[in-house]
This record gives structure tokens, C-alpha cells and sequence, in this order.
């Protein structure tokens, strides 16, 4: 599983997805990707509730129910 990592380096604070691997009993940090700086202190990584938009419900639970009392 994957997280973001806040690495500083002087006075900048740049932002990394990485993951953590144990490979020959050691942990070991894999870079996925590069995510860049924030600028001006701003909250860069999350979004507004406002922006999210639902398109499509489906019931999963009343059918997983059914089918285990079936069984």
C-alpha cells in the first residue's frame, strides 16, 4: 500500500508517493511517483467535497446476504 512522504530538503518540503518492501529482512522505500512542491503552504493533495459528484449506487449488501443464506 502506497502513501505519501514529505521529504525536506532546506527550506523546500517536496512530496513523493512511495511504498514499503521488505526485501532480505530489510525495509526498503520504492518511489512510485514524484509529486512536486507546495506552493505558498496550500494544500495541494486533497479536494473540496463540493467538486465529488455520485453517478451510479448499486445494493451489494441485501444480495450478499441472500446468497450466503442460500448456501
Amino acid at each position: 500500500m502506497s502513501f505519501i512522504r514529505k521529504i525536506k530538503k532546506g527550506k523546500k518540503v517536496y512530496f513523493a508517493e512511495v511504498e514499503n518492501k521488505r526485501i532480505n529482512g530489510k525495509i526498503v522505500q520504492r518511489h512510485i511517483q514524484y509529486l512536486g512542491t507546495v506552493p505558498d503552504n496550500q494544500t495541494r493533495l486533497t479536494t473540496s467535497l463540493s467538486d465529488i459528484s455520485v453517478d451510479k449506487v448499486k445494493l451489494y449488501g441485501p444480495l450478499l446476504i441472500l446468497n450466503h443464506l442460500a448456501n
